[in-house]
């Protein structure tokens, strides 16, 4: 689904809310450049030498579109559940330049490769989503409270003989509005008012001189008094403390919301990472509450709500080959980026304690790839018609066509890749034999070597689609009848190839047919692994295995179609928190 700088308004808002109810969240992203290739024949970079050249091409270029896959996980039809987002990026902020400027920069590689692929260059400017990150976000406030204080501390002006006229009549004017009872008083006072054009010589309009010597005498001689300018004429008003106050407070909620505005785009990355979104704009609530399940609940309350959910239940981020990615995404929307690729490392898990790379999972597979890019990989993965893929109709724009290198389809391969490859090295069981030959790779920590919390249908830390009618039974009664999961499929004779091959015909795209059978011992395996997995996986964890009532046979058919779960600390410790570096001596670069 593509979403312009206008839709996201009204979109944001459901779309944090699918967030909040993902089981993870798929990325890519689009550049205005890259890091330059090393001359032929230089030595392979280390990690470090690598991360700087990256480093160096996100601080001069541009994200130019940004897709995202947030896949939840239908535990009742045994499926998962695909949405897609394309985000074209405007570089362009909102704010005045006077408060905030942008530079950046483009490559004619990137331009080109990206012109080759049907890129549009002009929606990011026409029609992107603006951003600001967060260290952009402090510089604009610093800016902005600092253009207040400037205005309210303009030097005074030297008078002039001629302005005496004017000053005479400002000083009148003032006394005889202010000697009047204050129930009396009019609301304010116009200079020059109604009977002053010729009256001794006063103007009938004020020119800008005028305008701004009119201010100075009422800023200096009468302090308690508010002037505004209106154009040809200065509106002086008499305000209480009250009201002083509240004035005060209108021009901070003003100068915030338009920051909220301005920050765009942050705020689904801000979400995604269990991040504040309290202070969306309130044009964004406006537009976009009709949009939610508010369940009976007031606006606050939702809002809260949703905000706890995002900062308790961790998303991991999933990407192919994404150290490239992690850096643009950390530049763009966080800040500067750190010396080191340790520091840079640190960081990241900081913000997405659960990272998966699918290269890293490519390159530890039975099946070995001449070329481990996403869309051959996707593309061998066509035949596995386990676990099933579900689009529905609304976000199905890539049915009839592929559009590699668009973030959008990119972000949904990616997803693709990450459910079906995890879920064939599960079934395999090769990789950890894989994973101790490969020596520095085999003994890294993945996900069990943290403490967060990261949602999975299929334990007790959260609620996903699907899950209604199961959570509703009661302790020993009976599993609720599994709905038949095959959806009526034909295929269009007017379709591209591409990553969709089978259309379901009642509610939107699914991939898949029929599971893969089960043979004894492989069952025996499952129920094992499923005992081990009703214990925590790691300190501080909520985990547990699901409700006690089904029966081994149902859990092990599921856990075979499904993903590996999130606190499959044996299968994560090997594919979680590590991104692939082939360009460097390292190979790898660990996140922690």
């Amino acid at each position: 689904m593509d979403i312009s700088g206008a839709d996201f308004p009204r979109e944001i808002l459901r779309i944090l809310e699918e967030v909040s109810e993902s089981h993870f969240i798929a990325f890519d992203l689009e550049f205005s450049g890259v890091a330059r290739w090393r001359p032929a024949g230089s030595h392979k970079l280390s990690l470090q030498e690598y991360y700087e050249d990256i480093k160096a091409a996100a601080e001069k270029y541009q994200i130019l579109q940004a897709g995202f896959t947030l896949v939840t996980q239908d535990v009742k039809k045994n499926r998962y559940v695909a949405r897609p987002y394309n985000f074209n990026v405007s570089p362009l902020p909102t704010l005045r330049e006077r408060h905030f400027g942008r530079e950046w920069s483009c490559h004619s590689g990137a331009v080109s490769f990206l012109a080759r692929n049907g890129f549009k260059f002009d929606e990011p400017i026409s029609s992107g989503v603006h951003y600001l990150s967060r260290s952009e976000e402090q510089l604009a406030r610093r800016n902005m409270i600092g253009d207040e204080q400037s205005r309210s501390k303009i030097g005074d002006m030297d008078l002039k003989a001629e302005d005496d006229v004017l000053v005479q009549h400002i000083r009148s004017e003032l006394r005889r509005w202010q000697a009047r009872a204050k129930s009396g008083q009019d609301e304010f006072l116009n200079i020059p008012g109604d009977g002053a054009p010729g009256a001794l010589g006063t103007p009938a309009k004020l020119n800008r001189y005028q305008v701004r010597l009119t201010h100075q005498i009422v800023r200096n001689e009468y302090p308690g008094l508010k002037t505004v300018g209106m154009g040809h004429f200065v509106q002086v008003t008499n305000p209480t403390t009250e009201q002083q106050a509240s004035q005060r407070l209108a021009v901070v909620e003003a100068r915030e919301n338009e920051i909220a505005k301005a920050i765009g785009l942050r705020w689904l990355i801000e979400g995604i990472a269990g991040g504040s979104i309290l202070n969306l704009p309130r044009e964004y609530l406006v537009a976009g509450l009709s949009r939610v399940r508010l369940q009976g609940q007031s606006p606050q309350d939702y809002l809260y709500g949703l905000q706890e959910k995002l900062r308790r239940r961790r998303r991991i981020l999933v990407g192919h080959n994404c150290l490239t990615d992690l850096v643009n995404l950390y530049k763009c929307f966080f800040g500067p980026l750190p010396a080191t690729v340790d520091g840079f490392a640190s960081a990241i898990h900081d913000l997405f304690p659960g990272v998966i790379d699918t290269k890293v999972l490519a390159s530890f597979s039975a099946k070995t790839w001449a070329n481990t890019s996403l869309e051959d990989v996707e593309l061998d993965l066509k035949r596995q018609e386990r676990p099933t893929i579900h689009v529905p109709a609304e976000y199905d724009g890539y049915a009839y066509t592929s559009k590699h290198h668009e973030a959008g389809y990119d972000s949904l391969l990616t997803a693709t890749v990450a459910i079906k490859l995890s879920a064939k090295l599960e079934r395999e069981h090769a990789y950890v034999d894989r994973a101790e030959a490969g020596g520095s790779q085999g003994g890294l920590g993945g996900f069990g070597s943290n403490d967060d919390e990261f949602y999975d249908a299929r334990t007790g830390c959260g609620h996903e689609h699907g899950e209604e009618d199961e959570a509703e039974l009661e302790p020993g009664s009976p599993p609720a009848e599994q709905d038949d999961v095959d959806v009526p499929q034909v295929k269009s004779k007017l379709a591209t190839p591409n990553m969709y091959d089978l259309l379901g015909t009642d509610e939107g795209l699914q991939f898949g047919q029929a599971g893969p059978s089960h043979q004894p011992h492989e069952e025996a395996d499952r129920r094992n692994r499923r005992k081990q997995d009703t214990m925590p996986a790691w300190d501080n964890r909520k985990f547990w295995a699901g409700p006690s009532h089904q029966p081994d046979e149902e859990v092990g058919r599921r856990k075979q179609d499904m993903m590996p779960a999130w606190d499959n600390r044996k299968f994560w410790a090997v594919f979680g928190n590590k991104l692939q570096v082939n360009g460097s001596k390292e190979g790898v670069c660990k996140l922690e």
